[in-house]
């Protein structure tokens, strides 16, 4: 096997549909969509605000604290497999990793490349 995480939940794309249905992490996938949208490092207090205004108001998901979130984003950003890390020097910031970026996102492609055919 090779050097992927074989615990990995980011990336479902070589996972068939008939295992049933994997939960991967909704949570993470929206953090990771905010970083995405903002294009530029952020801190927990600006996820907090972004998520609050882009997923509860618009979206009508449920709220999150500022302690889930700042939870989950430093969880994220010790997880080998997670495209957030941390930025070296300032406490509470956080960015995307692109090459991890890159990956996840050929990936989805290929998800959804395989789920059209």
């Amino acid at each position: 096997m090779n050097n992927k995480n074989i615990f990995d939940l980011f990336d479902l794309s070589d996972i068939p549909n008939d295992l049933g249905d994997i939960k991967n992490d909704e949570f993470s996938k929206e953090l990771i969509q905010l970083f995405e949208l903002a294009g530029r490092e952020l801190s927990v207090d600006e996820i907090t605000v972004g998520y609050y205004r882009y997923f509860t108001l618009e979206q009508h998901q449920p709220k999150k604290t500022k302690m889930q979130i700042q939870n989950k984003v430093y969880k994220l950003s010790k997880d080998i497999a997670a495209p957030i890390v941390s930025v070296g020097g300032k406490k509470g910031v956080y960015k995307l990793d692109d090459s991890k970026t890159i990956k996840s996102n050929s990936n989805e492609q290929e998800t959804t490349k395989r789920e059209e055919e």
